[in-house]
């Protein structure tokens, strides 16, 4: 809890699907092109010239985190890029969750990483393809707070998630699943909520929504602003911000 899905990027040269555990590239029309494997803690794995950027999860001092690391083409740890608390800590009896679900987001394009790094605000790194940082992205925001309806909606999102079902099932059904994980609720939401970046745009996906759509801050690869587009929060934002020459 949470669980990890797998991560499709649309790259220049082909198509790289990552899961736990391993990362298979296709070309553009869909061939098969290699296969390796990764190691558990590892994922979301990208290339990004000659390297790979990926998550790892991590423990120091009994504080769980998400570091995002670069690795050599043969998956060996040359940096540590940033590393940001996990929204999971703790353990069986004492378990608890940080209900913004505040995840960092990261992507790839034109040989450069793009990090957001939300709990600082409204703030992107960017990278080289080799780790040197190259410049940030910040905005002034207006904090959004984490209201009793967006509370409900967080529980009850992670009450029906399928990949929790076994989990639920396992302890005799929600009402004690509940007894053994201690909710917390910050003041605020996060200022993004993810990022994808395609076609020389960054998408930013943000808490602001209206009726069932979610508000998306289109960039350029400067962090310069060029429109705003609603979008229905049902679809996935990955697919959906990866458009390469009008294809999915």
């Amino acid at each position: 809890i949470p669980h990890f899905p797998n991560k499709i990027t649309v790259l220049k040269d082909q198509v790289f699907v990552t899961g736990i555990g391993k990362a298979i590239s296709f070309t553009k029309k869909g061939v098969f092109k290699d296969e390796f494997r990764t190691h558990q803690r590892i994922i979301q794995m990208i290339p990004v010239g000659e390297n790979f950027v990926a998550k790892e999860q991590i423990n120091i001092d009994k504080t769980a985190y998400m570091q995002i690391n670069l690795y050599s083409k043969k998956r060996e740890k040359i940096k540590e890029l940033y590393k940001q608390k996990w929204v999971r800590q703790g353990g069986q009896g004492a378990l608890y969750l940080d209900m913004a679900m505040d995840f960092t987001g990261i992507a790839v394009a034109d040989n450069k990483i793009f990090i957001e790094e939300s709990p600082k605000g409204f703030y992107i790194e960017v990278f080289d393809h080799k780790g040197q940082k190259l410049y940030d992205i910040k905005k002034d925001y207006k904090k959004i707070p984490f209201s009793s309806a967006e509370k409900e909606k967080g529980v009850n999102k992670l009450r029906y998630d399928p990949a929790v079902q076994a989990d639920i099932k396992g302890v005799g059904g929600w009402n004690e699943f509940k007894k053994l994980i201690r909710f917390d609720f910050p003041d605020y939401l996060p200022a993004i909520k993810g990022i994808e970046v395609s076609d020389n745009k960054i998408y930013v996906r943000t808490y602001i929504a209206k009726g069932d759509k979610e508000k998306y801050i289109v960039m350029d690869l400067k962090g310069n602003q060029l429109k705003t587009t609603c979008i229905s929060s049902e679809l996935e934002v990955g697919l959906l911000a990866q458009i390469a020459g009008g294809k999915l």
